[in-house]
């Protein structure tokens, strides 16, 4: 409708500076994260910025995060996990893949305050683990 168009084109405006700050947050983290973390490709858009962490470490590693209040989540589930689309049949290198996906917070709204500390508690955590 007119309403949502008119706030979208209000938000083109500001593209340019969001996209310069999350490419900001996806340098930080490529320079920054500790070794266990496996870096993405890098995104001239940096949607969001997943990574990969040894799956026996991702759901250890998110659980402490959000006790950090630090919200991570996972965006590439395989396809074949969701109901609609059982294939009953098995997919063994996206099964193994997927567990060692994590997303961590990548957004116009993140401050250098944000960064380091995501970047503090997911070090932290390595360092205990």
């Amino acid at each position: 409708n007119d309403l949502t168009a008119a706030l979208l084109l209000s938000q083109l405006n500001k593209l340019e500076g969001f996209l310069k700050i999350r490419m900001n947050v996806q340098k930080r983290y490529n320079n920054e994260l500790p070794d266990e973390i496996y870096r993405p490709n890098w995104s001239d858009t940096c949607q969001f910025y997943s990574a990969g962490v040894d799956s026996k470490f991702r759901d250890g590693l998110m659980q402490f995060l959000s006790t950090k209040k630090i919200h991570t989540t996972v965006h590439f589930k395989p396809l074949h996990l969701h109901p609609i689309f059982k294939q009953g049949r098995d997919y063994p290198v996206a099964d193994q893949e997927w567990n060692k996906f994590i997303s961590l917070p990548c957004h116009s709204a993140m401050t250098e305050k944000d960064i380091d500390y995501v970047l503090y508690w997911v070090k932290d955590f390595f360092q205990k683990n």
